[in-house]
């Protein structure tokens, strides 16, 4: 029998699944199920299910959990969603929802769509990454570089995301992590108490600080 085969080339994955390894997904990231009962409700026989669900954790896309459960992870709830397949969209969303605490699934879809194409634009397959902490300096990068304006649930997640990962200052109750690379300093990443989150914005409380060092964003990316 010839199985339906899903490439995500245009993403810029070289993985290609075919429907049984989705379909599996779909019903792991539902419900945690042991094979048997995933044999089951998929009729896969269970000696190929055995070999789908070994490719599936080798490459990180489902958790094995005690007694032979398992569970879905970010890579596999994304590679549902990167599938294209209609019926498999929701259940990613809600997996990530879970797993991001994003439970407004408009904003999160957003969120991926954004991730998913600062990704693409570098080459970078997202699926690859081992965390999206890349894909989230990336998307600060552009922001410097070009002035794009995010929606603001992605400069949410992006500042909740790499804050605590940026060496960070407080100034009038807003916590922001500051550059002095332009002419201006400028914050990288912050939660204003008057703007909120902030992504590669000015403040007039900034100006004073100039006279009192740098925080580079090199030195900053590799703490």
């Amino acid at each position: 029998m010839i199985f339906m085969q899903i490439s995500l080339e245009k993403y810029g994955c070289s993985e290609i699944f075919d429907e049984r390894e989705l379909c599996v997904l779909n019903r792991i990231s539902t419900n945690q199920v042991s094979l048997y009962k995933l044999a089951k409700c998929t009729n896969i026989p269970l000696a190929t299910l055995w070999r789908i669900v070994n490719k599936l954790e080798e490459k990180k896309l489902i958790t094995h959990k005690k007694r032979g459960i398992y569970d879905i992870t970010w890579k596999g709830a994304l590679t549902l969603y990167l599938s294209g397949i209609e019926k498999y969209k929701n259940v990613a969303l809600y997996s990530l929802s879970k797993i991001f605490n994003i439970y407004n699934i408009n904003e999160l879809d957003t969120i991926m769509q954004e991730l998913i194409k600062v990704t693409r634009e570098n080459g970078i397959c997202i699926l690859n990454l081992e965390n999206l902490k890349p894909a989230l300096i990336l998307s600060l990068f552009k922001a410097i570089k070009t002035n794009i304006s995010y929606p603001a649930e992605f400069v949410k997640f992006i500042v909740n995301h790499l804050l605590s990962e940026l060496p960070v200052v407080k100034l009038n109750e807003c916590e922001v992590s500051i550059s002095f690379l332009s002419e201006k300093p400028i914050i990288l990443v912050g939660k204003c108490k008057r703007k909120g989150e902030v992504l590669n914005s000015y403040c007039e409380h900034l100006a004073f600080l100039r006279p009192y060092g740098l925080y580079m964003l090199n030195y900053a990316i590799k703490r």
